[in-house]
C-alpha cells in the first residue's frame, strides 16, 4: 500500500532492488491525494539458488531510477519497504502416483475405472487448490486431489498454494479388452413329440467367439448381467439343455487370462422339430401266392403312411435300428426289395432342416394254407352251342374255403385286379368272355388280415 504524506502526483515510480540490482518496477495507477494510498500486487520471480536464503526485497516509492526522487519532498527517507524472504519457508511441490503401465503389470481393463491421485505434497497438509489437465487440456470440474479416469493417456494435476504453483504428471495405459466375435446360432434338433427342448454343446461356438485371439476363454451364462459379473459359479455347464422351448438366448464371456478382461456376447440356441412320421406303421403284407417262400416289397410303397400330412421328407431304409441310428449300410433298392417276410425294416425319416426320426415296420409274407384251389372249372355249352355259357362261381365257394367261416372269396379279371381286391369283383353266376377264360380268385383271412390270390 503507497501512502502519500506531503504532495501529489498523476503517477509514482516503484522499484525493486534485490542486492543492490534493481529486478522489477510498476507505477501508481490513480492520481493519490495526500494521506491517500492505493493497493496493488507485483509478482516478482526469484530463481531459487541464484541468491542466498534467506535474502531481502528492497522497494522504493517515488524512485525515477538510482535512488532519484521525481517528486522533492521534506523527508525522502520514508520511501523505502525492505521485506524478509526465506524460500524454504514456501517451497511447493506434488508428486502423483507411479505411472500405470501394462509394462509394469499395474494396468487395469479398458473401461474400468481407475482413481489416481498425490503420492506426496509439500508442505504436507497444505490447503491447497487443484486443477487437473488431460494430454494438455483442462478437465472442467475436475478440482480434488484424486480423479477417476477411464482413458488412457497423461493427467496432469496443478497445485497452487500460497500464490505459488507446481504440476506433476502420470501417465495411464488401460489393458485392451478382448473382442468377442458373432458366434452363428447352435442348432440341435428336437426328438417326438417335440417339446422344444434339445441338449447343446456350448463350446461347439467357442471357436467363432474367440476369433483367434490367444490367451482366452469363454463361458457361458443365462443372462447378459451374470456374464458381465463372471462369477464361474453361475456358468451353464455343457451339455446345456434350453429352458425356454425352441428359442433361448444365452450370453458367452470372453476372458483373458492376465487380468480377467471381457467382453459379452449373446448367442442363440435355436430347437428344430423332429418329423412327426406316424407310428405305428401298419405292416407290409404281400401273398406268397407262388408258395416259393420269397417275394418283391416295394418299401417305398408306404411313404404317404409313413410322412402323412408331412412334406419334404425323405426316408431311408434300413435292416437293423443300428444302422439307421448311425445312418450306415441302407439299403440300395427298397422299390424292389426281395424278402421271405418275417423282417423288421427300420426307417430314417429326415425333413429340410436335418432332423430325423427313427420307425420301423414288419414285412409279412402271407400264406392261407387252409383253403383249396380249384385250377378249372368245365361245364357243358347252354342250347345255343356257341362256346359262351353262366358259370356259378359262388358254387365254388365251399370247395375253395373247405368251410372255413374266416375266409372270404371273391372273383375278378385280371392277378392285378385280384391283388388290390378291385371293386366291383366279378358276380356270379358269370358269363364266360372268352372260351376258355382264366379268372383270378381273391382268397382273404378275416382273423390274419392276410389274402392271397389264384
Amino acid at each position: 500500500m503507497l501512502i502519500v504524506r506531503e504532495r501529489f502526483q498523476q503517477v509514482y515510480p516503484i522499484k525493486f532492488y534485490l542486492e543492490g540490482a534493481q529486478i522489477a518496477q510498476d507505477n501508481t495507477t490513480t492520481t493519490i491525494p495526500i494521506d491517500g494510498a492505493e493497493t496493488g500486487t507485483v509478482t516478482l520471480t526469484i530463481p531459487t539458488g541464484t541468491v542466498a536464503d534467506p535474502f531481502t526485497i528492497i522497494a522504493v516509492v517515488d524512485d525515477g531510477g538510482g535512488g532519484v526522487s521525481t517528486v522533492d519532498e521534506t523527508n525522502e527517507g520514508n520511501n523505502e519497504y525492505d521485506q524478509e524472504i526465506n524460500l524454504a519457508d514456501v517451497t511447493l511441490s506434488v508428486v502423483l502416483n507411479p505411472d500405470i503401465l501394462i509394462a509394469n503389470n499395474d494396468a487395469i481393463c479398458d473401461g474400468a475405472d481407475q482413481v489416481i491421485g498425490i503420492d506426496s505434497l509439500t508442505p504436507p497438509g497444505a490447503t491447497a487448490t487443484y486443477q487437473w489437465f488431460f494430454n494438455g487440456a483442462i478437465i472442467p470440474g475436475a478440482t480434488n486431489e484424486d480423479l477417476t479416469v477411464t482413458q488412457a493417456g497423461t493427467y496432469e494435476l496443478e497445485v497452487t498454494y500460497q500464490g505459488c504453483d507446481t504440476t506433476d504428471e502420470i501417465i495411464v495405459e488401460f489393458v485392451a479388452n478382448p473382442i468377442a466375435g458373432t458366434p452363428t446360432s447352435l442348432v440341435e434338433c428336437d426328438e417326438v413329440p417335440n417339446n422344444g427342448e434339445a441338449e447343446f454343446t456350448l463350446s461347439d461356438a467357442d471357436t467363432d467367439i474367440i476369433a483367434g485371439q490367444p490367451d482366452t476363454f469363454v463361458t457361458y451364462y443365462e443372462t447378459e448381467d451374470l456374464a458381465i459379473t463372471g462369477d464361474p459359479l453361475d456358468a451353464l455347464a455343457s451339455p446345456f439343455t434350453n429352458i425356454t422351448a425352441d428359442t433361448q438366448t444365452i450370453f458367452a464371456r470372453l476372458e483373458e487370462n492376465v487380468l480377467g478382461c471381457y467382453d459379452v456376447t449373446p448367442l442363440l440356441l435355436i430347437v428344430d422339430a423332429a418329423p412327426t412320421i406316424t407310428d405305428s406303421i401298419e405292416n407290409y403284407l404281400i401273398c406268397d401266392n407262388d408258395q416259393d417262400n420269397t417275394e418283391i416289397f416295394d418299401l417305398t410303397s408306404k411313404y404317404d403312411e409313413i410322412v402323412n400330412t408331412l412334406t419334404d421328407i425323405t426316408l431311408t431304409y434300413y435292416n437293423t435300428e443300428a444302422d439307421a441310428n448311425a445312418a450306415i449300410n441302407a439299403i440300395t433298392s427298397p422299390d424292389s426289395y426281395t424278402s421271405p417276410g418275417g423282417e423288421t425294416i427300420w426307417i430314417s425319416a429326415v425333413n429340410l432342416e436335418g432332423c430325423i426320426t427313427i420307425g420301423s415296420f414288419n414285412l409279412v409274407l402271407g400264406t392261407i394254407t387252409n383253403y383249396v384251389e380249384v385250377p378249372i372249372i368245365r361245364i357243358c355249352d347252354d342250347s345255343i352251342f356257341d362256346g359262351f355259357t353262366d358259370f356259378d362261381l359262388d358254387s365254388q365257394i365251399p370247395i375253395i374255403t373247405a368251410g372255413d367261416p374266416n375266409l372270404t372269396v371273391t372273383y375278378h379279371l385280371t392277378e392285378a385286379d385280384a391283388e388290390a381286391g378291385t371293386i366291383p369283383s366279378l358276380t356270379s353266376p358269370y358269363t364266360n368272355i372268352v372260351n376258355p377264360e382264366v379268372i383270378w380268385v381273391r382268397v382273404e383271412d378275416r382273423n390274419n388280415d392276410l389274402l392271397c390270390s389264384f
